[in-house]
């Protein structure tokens, strides 16, 4: 019920992931073939002043831990689970990643980010939610005013 959840697209900080208990902004990353696959990069343990931390704390962003698009939900959800498993009562997700570390959360995102071939079944991984056409980076406008 404490957890904060915070995506974007935009890098630059403006859903400011890097704030939350789990943190998001948008990345690409490369299929088994080269493919370009619309992602997000990862960050934990943000905060920004709740009743256990009064300041406010920057996420520790994840290396090499970029989830694709359309597995987000189910990351969360695998991330949900293991938090409600593993967590002490009345323990907030915060102070469960300072108990356990983050191995726990990086296999999830490992698990998340074996990309299948492309191929009929896993077209749809492949491209930006709601696109039909498979995912391109390009230079364009920007989803904020940066």
């Amino acid at each position: 019920k404490r957890m904060h959840v915070k995506i974007s697209g935009c890098p630059n900080g403006c859903g400011q992931h890097h704030v939350a208990n789990l943190g998001f902004h948008g990345a690409a990353m490369k299929g088994p073939s080269g493919e370009q696959i619309p992602a997000y990069e990862l960050f934990i343990g943000g905060n920004y002043g709740d009743a256990n931390l009064d300041d406010t704390v920057y996420g520790e962003r994840i290396p090499r831990s970029k989830i694709p698009a359309k597995l987000v939900p189910k990351f969360i959800s695998m991330v949900g689970t293991y938090f409600q498993q593993g967590r002490k009562s009345n323990e907030d997700f915060n102070n469960f990643i300072q108990r356990v570390g983050t191995d726990g959360i990086r296999q999830i995102a490992e698990k998340c980010a074996d990309i299948p071939a492309l191929n009929g079944d896993s077209q749809k991984l492949y491209m930006d939610w709601e696109k039909t056409v498979a995912y391109k980076v390009e230079r364009g406008e920007g989803e904020c005013a940066v």
